[in-house]
């Protein structure tokens, strides 16, 4: 699948063709059969990738918090907060209506953006060193970033969805905590998205 990319076409309308152009039945098959799982390659062009995606990523390296944490994580994050001052086009893909409403009817129900002040609902995840990795224990799958070699980068975007965006004090006092330590620094947690 190729989409055509114009440098006045936004990064919504590149969705949303992305979107269009996917074979939704395929894709919601796979995904079912593989444990609510699916692979896109090149779900958008790459085109709009170096274009649009690409050069954010880059002016955000100074704004990188590393983290280490053995045997669990060893890279660098930049929160939504970062990136809708720094890098808005990111929100952009993750608030798109297209890809939600796709995203919706492949997982059977309705998704919803993260709450304004979660720094996960859509982050970079940088891992620079040799041998990094991170894993994660989702509600249905394992997933991880695997080991990197000498001379290799990899910059993981993630985007976060709920069903209800609703959290118990409790459980937000410790999300809260594991992104101070884990992931975006006690700073980023104290400043919160304005």
């Amino acid at each position: 699948m190729m989409v055509a990319v114009s440098r006045g076409k936004s990064l919504g309308e590149a969705v949303e063709g992305a979107v269009a152009g996917l074979d939704f039945e395929r894709v919601r098959r796979e995904y079912w059969e593989q444990n609510e799982f699916v692979f896109l390659e090149r779900f958008l062009p790459p085109a709009v990738v170096a274009e649009r995606l690409v050069p954010q990523v880059e002016r955000l390296r100074s704004d990188v918090h590393r983290s280490y944490l053995p045997r669990f994580k060893k890279g660098g994050s930049v929160s939504a907060y970062t990136l809708s001052e720094k890098a808005p086009e990111f929100l952009e893909l993750y608030r798109s209506p297209a890809f939600i409403s796709f995203l919706s009817r492949l997982v059977d129900a309705r998704l919803t953006l993260r709450p304004k002040n979660d720094p996960h609902a859509c982050a970079l995840y940088f891992y620079t060193e040799p041998t990094s990795m991170a894993i994660f224990n989702g509600d249905k799958l394992w997933h991880s970033i695997t080991p990197l070699g000498n001379g290799e980068e990899r910059v993981s975007l993630t985007l976060e969805y709920v069903t209800n965006p609703e959290m118990p004090p409790l459980k937000r006092l410790f999300s809260n905590m594991k992104d101070a330590f884990a992931y975006f620094g006690v700073r980023t947690l104290l400043r919160r998205r304005r």
